[in-house]
């Protein structure tokens, strides 16, 4: 048997699904059904499941908070939504899937076997974590949050609250306005090809930084830049006209 647990703020929407693996895959162990994204975090503790059924989009609550408060992610997951443009091509492959509201019964079929042929691991590749991160953070990104793994956790971080990126060579510090610093070990190109289109601008080859959070531009050689953090942010003599001009646009 496969240990399962549902998590969807809807009460029709639980009980649906748990009817449809009832019938449809017998090998499906429901062990909870829950509202919340906390509610889901300790029935996973308490319950160790193999899979989880996880609702996108609940009420003030995305299915991806989940992940925030989950040290380690030893299970697979089948992400359920009603709507698709929830960045539906970033969850079809094969470490994590996705069913599409009203559930299909060939397709819920189809994404619990992929959990039967992976049964022998318990635990996901890092490979596939991976995947699973870029393919959320390179998608359009509608919940307007970035996946940053660190070497504990994964950190689902409103992009509105990052200040600025600063590159330590191949890894990247990222500010926040709360001012906390989080390293992670990705390069500050990968994340300037993430959030160039999100208000982000790279402005030297070591900084990209947050236009919203920009206090004042001190024109010089080059010149520099006074974020609200307090920081002074140096412009590279060839970033400066495109950044001019993409300062103006904003």
């Amino acid at each position: 048997m496969i240990k399962a647990i549902i998590i969807d703020d809807e009460l029709k929407a639980q009980k649906n699904l748990f009817n449809l693996l009832k019938s449809y895959c017998p090998e499906v162990d429901v062990m909870a059904m829950e509202n919340t994204i906390e509610e889901g975090v300790s029935a996973i503790q308490k319950f160790q499941p193999e899979v989880v059924f996880l609702d996108i989009e609940m009420d003030g609550e995305t299915g991806f908070d989940l992940f925030e408060s989950i040290e380690e992610v030893n299970f697979n997951v089948i992400f359920i939504t009603a709507h698709d443009e929830y960045a539906i091509k970033a969850f079809k492959f094969n470490a994590m899937d996705y069913l599409l509201k009203p559930i299909d019964i060939d397709e819920l079929q189809a994404a619990v076997n992929k959990i039967v042929q992976k049964k022998s691991s318990n635990e996901l590749s890092t490979s596939k974590v991976d995947h699973l991160l870029n393919a959320i953070n390179n998608q359009q990104n509608s919940f307007e949050k970035i996946v940053l793994p660190t070497l504990d956790s994964l950190l689902f971080i409103n992009i509105k609250d990052i200040v600025r990126c600063e590159a330590t060579d191949n890894y990247t510090n990222f500010h926040l306005i709360d001012g906390k610093v989080i390293l992670v070990s990705k390069s500050i190109k990968h994340y300037e090809e993430i959030l160039e289109n999100k208000g982000f601008y790279r402005v030297h080859r070591s900084h990209l930084i947050n236009i919203a959070y920009i206090k004042e531009f001190i024109k010089g050689d080059g010149g520099y830049l006074m974020l609200t953090d307090s920081s002074n942010i140096p412009v590279a003599r060839r970033k400066r006209n495109g950044f001019l001009s993409q300062f103006e646009k904003e």
